[in-house]
């Protein structure tokens, strides 16, 4: 990935609102850099401190398979 000001930008504002142990949700549009932001943050993180599960989404994704793959994976 290229970084451009606005991917540094947000990268910046991922890991500040995590390491002050806030929520963070990435929204917009297709090809704002959502997926890459939130790969790279996640890489970063100590594996000693937290743990990361991806889930892919799609219209078909319930809650509830969200609930069953958080409780069988982790």
């Amino acid at each position: 990935m290229v970084p451009t000001v606005d991917t540094v930008r947000y990268q910046y504002l991922t890991q500040t609102l995590i390491k002050n142990l806030c929520p963070v949700m990435l929204v917009g549009p297709v090809g704002t850099g959502k997926t890459s932001v939130a790969e790279n943050t996640l890489g970063k993180l100590d594996p000693k401190s937290y743990s990361v599960l991806t889930v892919n989404m799609s219209a078909q994704v319930t809650i509830l398979v969200i609930l069953l793959l958080i409780l069988f994976v982790s």
